[in-house]
């Protein structure tokens, strides 16, 4: 998938499932930008550690 920030270079996608909820990150290999989503919506990775801190309680 073509980078949606530099449209430069290609994206890795990683899927994850923390705690019941969907989570993806888009990482470019040129411009190296990092995309998450979670459930379908955008979200900043702080989001995703609380979510996965939140396995720990």
């Amino acid at each position: 998938m073509l980078c949606e920030n530099c449209r430069l270079g290609t994206t890795v996608e990683i899927s994850l499932n923390i705690g019941g909820h969907n989570v993806t990150l888009r990482s470019c290999s040129h411009c190296e930008k990092r995309i998450w989503n979670a459930d379908g919506d955008s979200v900043e990775v702080s989001e995703v550690l609380t979510l996965a801190t939140a396995l720990r309680r």
